[in-house]
């Protein structure tokens, strides 16, 4: 090893090459002692120029911090090789005296390893830093940076209010690491405790900004393990663990309940997140589970929904599956978004699958597949959004999903998923997208947020993406008349983008070009700007609303111009003067304060231009549903639902308080009594009672 050494060192003495010091520093690395080699080091360091008029390399600087961090030994040379670096590694907005005091390098009370653990967090220390304080013994986070003053907004954890805290303070008596989901369980043990040591170990040496040594790693875990979690002698037990634990062993610390036990699924998912995983695995367990998912009431899946698609993903890891059907198969009826008839679903219900990342559905539908089968979740995968079908696609037999995305309504989410899989993707299928189709879903423009990603997705590929205008073209038989009638039903397109389309599709088609050019490109386009003329009146249409409503939104603007404004262009004066260690963060915050105070503003005065009061005490109720009444609305399985049908700004789910406005409202609103209603959701009912608001809503709104 020494004459290898030797020959790193010559090399890297003749040149300061990147992959030399790379060489170099992974063999003083893979040492047992480092220092053994602090001579050689030190002449290497004293190679290099000593004037600041030739500042030493990037590479030489890195190699220096990476260098010394291993505890190469400590001396003037070593000091004052790492006071080089440092300023050649340090960005201008951190090079500054009193910062660069803050290391500690010229401190003899100081360890130089010390010193580059704060280096280390100086540098990628901004306002998203998770901290352990040592002599506090506590946990918080740093929210803002004052590179001015040399401080930081810390924020304790458990509280919301910050306290001034010194960069000395942070550096030198903090542990820093990176804010993300992983580091925040060694933060909160109580409710995401590590499931080991180990694991413990892992997340703090990856999520840390400086390497930690197992002494500072465990006097970080003791601090915050005993007494919240453990006493001394759990700890060691717990600390010591690998997490390979199998069966009941290392699940539950002692006096708690393990998942299996839990009493509802947010206890169930909190209790999962501090067990091993293998928990689950044991027949008590899977009776438990199996017990507990008999008892589940309807209410608490709703309540609780994204705690049930994390416990199901969970459980799919933990339980066999040749046995976690039957732990399932209680849920076969009582999940709101997994209907027995997905045909007929309201998509308000199915919302939960827009918003569940990848990782968690793959394993959810999974689990959903074994008590249920692929036939089921392919009638349900059709009516989902597009992230939902391109992950159900991978779980599910591909043959069975694709007969069902040939039976169901045209939709836009089936579209982008049928043409961004194109290459697997049947004739059969392929020819469902048709310019007729697309423009007919394009126009469905009223739908949940988790289904307008794919019509906004579809939108744009049709007006930019020259192989789908291509396919589209072929698809009608490079029929001219068929492609501009198709197009001109297309209400979501003004006639500025109707033109941009026409042109886009007859530079592909010479026969579609002499079309247009014979007069019907300019007829369409005539039409066009009519229909544009014709749709600007109805955005100015009286909006009506209860009085208590006009009040808030007024009293909403006189505080927005009396108080906040003023005191935002005073946070503007102030953060002016203020820093950041990577922006000025205060100052950009102001700025988009000061953006949303002027849009809201201005919403709301156009708002109280237009808006007019409706006095709901005297609506009278006849034939047609008002605004001011209440709705019942029938469904062929004979369940009902029951609004408040009221103005445009008294919307409160909570109170089934309707605005006449949103999706819903318009489609209840003057139309008659036992009238056959098209629902946004794609659903059917019958308005099959209009009856007065009762004197309660009718006091409250009218006030």
């Amino acid at each position: 090893m020494s004459v290898k050494i030797d020959e790193l060192f010559d090399a890297a003495l003749a040149g300061a090459g990147e992959e030399n010091f790379r060489k170099l520093y992974d063999a003083l690395k893979a040492m047992e002692n480092p220092a053994e080699q602090r001579d050689l080091l030190g002449m290497l360091f004293e190679s290099w120029p000593d004037d600041d008029d030739t500042p030493i390399s990037e590479e030489q600087a890195n190699f220096t911090v990476n260098t010394l961090e291993l505890k190469c030994g400590d001396s003037a040379v070593f000091r004052k090789a790492m006071n080089r670096a440092v300023r050649r590694l340090l960005p201008p907005y951190l090079n500054k005296p009193g910062l660069l005091r803050t290391i500690g390098i010229n401190d003899a009370n100081v360890s130089l390893h010390e010193s580059v653990r704060r280096f280390r967090n100086l540098l990628n220390i901004n306002a998203n830093t998770l901290v352990f304080l040592r002599s506090a013994k506590r946990w918080g986070a740093v929210r803002n940076v004052d590179a001015l003053a040399g401080t930081v907004a810390f924020v304790p954890a458990g509280s919301s209010a910050s306290s001034s805290l010194p960069v000395t303070t942070l550096l030198g008596d903090g542990v820093l690491f990176m804010l993300s989901p992983d580091s925040q369980k060694l933060a909160d043990p109580v409710r995401r405790r590590p499931r080991s040591g180990a694991e413990f170990r892992s997340i703090a040496a990856s999520r840390a900004f400086a390497a930690l040594d197992d002494d500072l790693m465990r006097e970080v875990a003791q601090a915050t393990m005993i007494p919240a979690v453990f006493n001394d002698e759990e700890f060691e037990k717990w600390w010591q663990s690998s997490g390979e634990a199998s069966g009941a062993a290392g699940c539950v610390a002692a006096g708690g309940r393990g998942s299996w036990n839990a009493r509802s699924l947010q206890e169930m998912k909190m209790l999962m997140d501090g067990e091993n995983e293998k928990c689950g695995a044991v027949p008590e367990h899977i009776e438990g589970y199996r017990k507990f998912f008999v008892r589940l009431r309807t209410a608490s899946i709703v309540q609780e929904a994204k705690d049930f698609a994390a416990v199901l993903a969970e459980l799919w890891d933990r339980v066999p599956h040749d046995l976690l059907g039957e732990v399932l198969a209680p849920l076969a009826e009582k999940c709101p978004f997994l209907p027995v008839k997905p045909a007929e679903a309201k998509l308000d219900d199915l919302c939960l699958y827009g918003e569940l990342n990848v990782k968690t559905l793959s394993k959810m539908f999974s689990s959903i597949r074994l008590f249920t089968g692929d036939e089921y979740l392919a009638s349900l995968g059709v009516r989902l959004p597009l992230k939902a079908i391109s992950v159900l696609a991978e779980v599910i037999d591909r043959k069975t999903f694709f007969a069902a995305m040939r039976s169901c309504p045209a939709n836009a989410d089936v579209f982008m998923f049928i043409w961004r899989n194109r290459a697997k993707s049947t004739q059969e299928l392929l020819g469902l997208i048709s310019i007729v189709n697309v423009v007919k879903v394009l126009n469905q423009s009223r739908l949940p947020k988790e289904w307008m990603v794919a019509v906004r997705e579809l939108k744009n590929t049709l007006m930019d993406k020259a192989d789908f205008q291509e396919y589209l073209l072929d698809a009608a038989g490079r029929d001219s008349h068929k492609i501009t009638e198709g197009v001109k039903g297309a209400l979501v397109l003004n006639s500025g983008e109707l033109q941009s389309l026409m042109v886009k599709f007859a530079r592909q088609d010479k026969n579609l070009q002499e079309h247009l050019a014979s007069g019907v490109g300019s007829r369409m386009m005539q039409e066009a700007a009519e229909a544009d003329k014709d749709a600007k009146p109805k955005e100015q249409e009286p909006l009506y609303s209860s009085v208590a409503s006009i009040r808030h939104l007024k009293e909403e603007l006189d505080n927005i111009i009396n108080v906040e404004q003023p005191k935002n262009r005073e946070a503007l004066k102030t953060a002016r003067a203020h820093g950041d260690f990577r922006e000025n963060s205060e100052f950009d915050a102001a700025k988009e304060r000061r953006n949303f105070l002027t849009r809201r503003r201005n919403e709301l005065e156009r708002i109280l231009m237009q808006v007019q009061a409706i006095n709901l005490a005297s609506v009278v109720i006849g034939d047609h549903a008002p605004i001011g009444c209440t709705v019942t609305l029938e469904y062929a399985n004979g369940t009902t639902d029951v609004h408040h049908l009221l103005g445009a700004w008294d919307g409160n789910p909570d109170k089934h308080y309707l605005s006449y406005k949103t999706r819903l409202g318009e489609a209840i609103f003057r139309h008659k009594l036992g009238e056959t209603l098209d629902l946004p959701d794609g659903s059917r009912a019958v308005l099959s009672k209009i009856e007065p608001l009762t004197p309660e809503i009718v006091a409250e709104l009218d006030a």
